[in-house]
């Protein structure tokens, strides 16, 4: 039986909200996961910011000239010792830091970037990666599917070539690289790509961003309605708080309105009206 975390998730709506701050950031309630959670699902809430060692492995390997993010889960220090003597860090950063150093160019069209997160999705969502079947590999997979979808949408509406836009591999990857129509042939696929084309037409930026976040929101919806207690329940809330924290910075109304929302669904639970459904099909409970 999975292991529940009755008093943790059932404190969560207490940590939330502030009426002009926030009153935990996800760097903190990361660090105080740590002593609560078995090692396993503390490494699962890990990989929700490995987007951020990326960002700092690529500014050190780069000469250093940005400010170290610190929702990364590894300090300047260790990934300076990581360049040193590699072995500590995820196997993909440790290829990616030897490839970096032995290459003199990375394949043309290809950045370093892209090919950093290419090889941090193949990794996470690879067989042998341990996160099992549950909601951070399906978060992790509509996460990749969705940066692809943008990335060639954005690619045809400028006329520029796919060529080393694309992440990880996959029916979206093969279906965007050979696909014609309008939705790439991913309709019946991706349920949400629709709505993804219509925001992308829009010529409002803000609203087009508040579109694309309105549908992360509704996946970590769909995915956990019937998670109470679960490990998934607490990366899902990790996630919302990304989204949220990002919004009050960027406009403090739509933050506090998200804000306002992460606690009344912790209160009654995840309940997302089956016509919002981004997936398709019946909700059911996974097996985990």
């Amino acid at each position: 039986m999975a292991k529940a975390y009755h008093a943790l998730v059932a404190g969560l709506p207490d940590l939330v909200l502030d009426e002009t701050r926030l009153s935990l950031s996800r760097r903190t309630f990361r660090n105080d996961l740590k002593d609560q959670l078995t090692a396993a699902h503390y490494r699962q809430i890990e990989t929700l910011f490995y987007v951020y060692d990326n960002e700092n492995l690529l500014n050190l390997l780069n000469g250093g000239g940005k400010e170290h993010n610190p929702l990364g889960n590894f300090s300047m220090e260790a990934l300076e010792e990581e360049v040193r003597v590699p072995g500590y860090l995820p196997a993909y950063m440790g290829r990616f830091i030897e490839a970096f150093r032995t290459e003199t160019r990375l394949p043309e069209g290809v950045s370093a970037a892209n090919r950093l997160t290419a090889s941090m999705y193949n990794e996470l969502l690879g067989p042998k990666s341990g996160l099992g079947h549950g909601f951070v590999r399906e978060w992790l997979t509509f996460d990749r599917d969705l940066r692809n979808v943008l990335a060639a949408i954005a690619c045809r509406s400028l006329n520029r070539s796919l060529e080393g836009e694309l992440v990880g591999h996959g029916f979206v990857v093969e279906h965007i690289e050979r696909g014609n129509s309008g939705d790439f042939g991913l309709g019946r696929e991706l349920p949400w790509i629709e709505r993804v084309l219509q925001l992308h037409s829009s010529s409002d930026l803000l609203d087009r961003e508040k579109g694309l976040d309105a549908l992360r929101w509704a996946f970590i919806d769909e995915i956990t309605t019937f998670e109470y207690f679960t490990i998934h329940k607490v990366a899902a809330f990790v996630i919302k708080l990304g989204i949220a924290e990002r919004w009050l910075a960027l406009d403090e109304e739509t933050g506090r309105k998200m804000f306002q929302q992460i606690m009344r669904d912790l209160e009654t639970g995840f309940e997302f009206p089956a016509e919002f459904s981004v997936r398709g099909g019946r909700k059911h409970a996974d097996n985990r």
